[in-house]
C-alpha cells in the first residue's frame, strides 16, 4: 500500500510513512527501475490488544513482503539465524530481588520431535584448512533422549547415529566409546567403588565365564558350566569342582588326609602320632545351680592368691598357662576352695558372650574324693548366673578320668572332641 507521506529524491527513491487504524508503517524504498528494493518497518496493534514491531523486505514495491524480525509482547522472532559482530552472544540476568528457580533461560522449541539443539562449527573460518566438522548438543531425531554428537563432515549430527553420548529420560547414560574416570563410585553408597588401576570394593560380582591372569591366556579360573568351577594353569585343567566330586589332575600334598564323614579314619604317610585327646563338655547354668556349695567354702578372687598359684604349680598348671589367664580381657575371676579350714582347690573362669568357660581346676591330693570339686563347680555355676551366662563349658583330656567322671556325674553333656598330632620321632 502506498504511503500517505513521502520524502525523497524522486518517485522511485524515498522514505514514506503510512498511517492506518492499528497499523502504522515506515517504508524505505530505493530505485525501483533497477532493483525494486523495499524495506518496511510496521508498527501495529490487534483487536486482542497485542502490540508488535515487524521488520520486512520486498524486492518489488507493493508486493508481498517477507518478515525478517517480529517483536511482539516482549518476545523477538527471527526468520533466519542471529549473528553478532564479535561472535559472542550473552544472556545477562539482572538481580530482580526475588528467588527465582532459574535466573536465565535459553528456550528452543522444535517441530514434531525432529530434534532441536545447538550446533557448534569451530573450523568454518580458517586461514587454511577450514572444514564443516561440528559438535551437536540437543535432542535427537524422533527421540526424547538428549545427545552430545560429533560429525567430521557436519552431516546429520542431530541423529542418534551420530551421538557420542546419550542420556535417556530415565537417566541412563550410553556412550559410543569408553567412559573414563580415575574412580567410579556407587551412587547410593560411596563405600563401594571401582578403580580399575587400583583396589576396588564391590558387594557381589556375577561372572558368566572366567577370570584370567592379565597377559597370560593359559591361566584362568572360573565357571565352565552350571554348578561347576575349574582352575586352568599353564594350558591345562588342574582342578575341577562340581556338586558331586572334586577332580585334580595334579598331585595333592597334605600332612594328613581325613575321611569327610569320620575323622577317626585317615591316611597318614608320615606317621603322625596323636596326643592330648580332649573332650568339650557343657551344661545349662540353671541345671548346675540346683544344688549349692557348703557355706563359706568357695570364694571368687581376682587376682589369684599366692596359695592358688602354688596349688596350680604343684598340679601341672605352670606359669605359661597362668600368664594366659592374666591376658584374658573379658570378665573373669579365680575360685579358691577352702575345706576343713584349709585352702585346697583353685580354678579359673571367664565369660565370652553368654557362655562361661572354666579352666585349670585342681584339688589338693589330700582332699580328693570329698566333694570339693563338686562344690567348686556349683560355685562356678553361681558366678556364671550372676554374669548372665546361659551355659558353662569345660575342657578336659581323655586321660583325666577323674575330671571326666566329675562332669558326667554333674550331668554335663559331651559336645565335641579334638586332639593334637606331631610327627613320630
Amino acid at each position: 500500500t502506498a504511503p500517505n507521506v513521502r520524502f525523497g529524491r524522486n518517485a522511485n527513491e524515498y522514505i514514506g510513512f503510512k498511517v492506518e487504524d492499528r497499523a502504522n508503517r515506515i517504508v524505505f524504498r530505493q530505485d525501483e527501475t533497477t532493483g525494486n528494493h523495499e524495506a518496511i518497518f510496521d508498527i501495529w496493534s490487534s483487536t486482542s490488544n497485542n502490540k508488535a514491531f515487524l521488520f520486512k523486505a520486498s524486492n518489488n514495491a507493493g508486493a508481498a513482503s517477507s518478515t525478517w524480525l517480529t517483536i511482539e509482547n516482549g518476545a523477538a522472532t527471527f526468520a533466519e539465524g542471529i549473528s553478532t559482530a564479535d561472535g559472542n552472544l550473552e544472556i545477562n540476568a539482572l538481580d530482580g530481588g526475588g528467588s527465582p528457580a532459574m535466573t536465565s533461560q535459553f528456550t528452543m522449541k522444535g517441530y514434531e520431535g525432529r530434534g532441536i539443539g545447538i550446533k557448534m562449527k569451530d573450523n568454518v573460518h580458517s586461514a587454511s584448512g577450514s572444514s564443516d566438522r561440528e559438535w551437536f548438543v540437543g535432542s535427537g531425531y524422533n527421540t526424547s533422549n538428549f545427545n552430545i554428537g560429533y560429525s567430521a563432515s557436519g552431516s546429520q549430527s542431530s541423529y542418534p547415529a551420530q551421538a557420542m553420548l546419550n542420556i535417556s529420560t530415565g537417566g541412563n547414560v550410553i556412550a559410543t566409546a569408553s567412559l573414563r574416570a580415575p574412580i567410579f563410585y556407587d551412587t547410593s553408597d560411596t563405600t563401594y567403588y571401582t578403580n580399575p588401576a587400583g583396589d576396588s570394593v564391590m558387594n557381589q560380582i556375577h561372572i558368566n565365564d572366567y577370570i584370567r591372569h592379565n597377559g597370560d591366556l593359559d591361566t584362568y579360573m572360573g565357571f565352565n558350566g552350571s554348578n561347576s568351577w575349574k582352575l586352568h594353569v599353564g594350558g591345562g585343567d588342574r582342578l575341577i569342582a562340581t556338586t558331586s566330586q572334586f577332580t585334580s589332575n595334579l598331585n595333592v600334598a597334605a600332612p594328613l588326609y581325613y575321611d569327610k564323614d569320620s575323622t577317626a579314619h585317615y591316611m597318614n604317610k608320615l606317621k603322625y602320632q596323636v596326643f592330648d585327646k580332649s573332650y568339650i563338655f557343657e551344661i545349662p547354668v540353671t541345671k548346675l545351680i540346683k544344688n549349692k556349695p557348703p557355706p563359706i567354702s568357695m570364694f571368687s578372687i581376682w587376682p589369684p592368691l599366692h596359695i592358688q598359684k602354688e596349688l596350680w604349680n604343684s598340679n601341672g598348671i605352670g606359669w605359661q598357662r597362668q600368664s594366659v589367664m592374666n591376658r584374658v580381657s573379658q570378665i573373669k575371676t579365680s575360685i579358691l576352695g577352702r575345706w576343713s579350714d584349709n585352702p585346697v582347690a583353685s580354678a579359673f573362669i571367664a565369660k565370652s558372650g553368654n557362655v562361661a568357660f572354666l579352666h585349670a581346676l585342681v584339688v589338693d591330693e589330700n582332699f580328693r574324693q570329698q566333694g570339693v570339686a563338686r562344690a567348686l563347680m556349683q560355685h562356678a555355676g553361681q558366678w556364671a548366673e550372676k554374669h548372665s551366662c546361659s551355659k558353662l563349658m569345660v575342657v578336659t583330656t581323655e586321660a583325666n578320668v577323674a575330671a571326666t567322671s566329675l562332669y558326667t556325674s554333674l550331668e554335663f553333656q559331651l559336645v565335641n572332641k579334638y586332639h593334637y598330632r606331631i610327627p613320630e620321632a
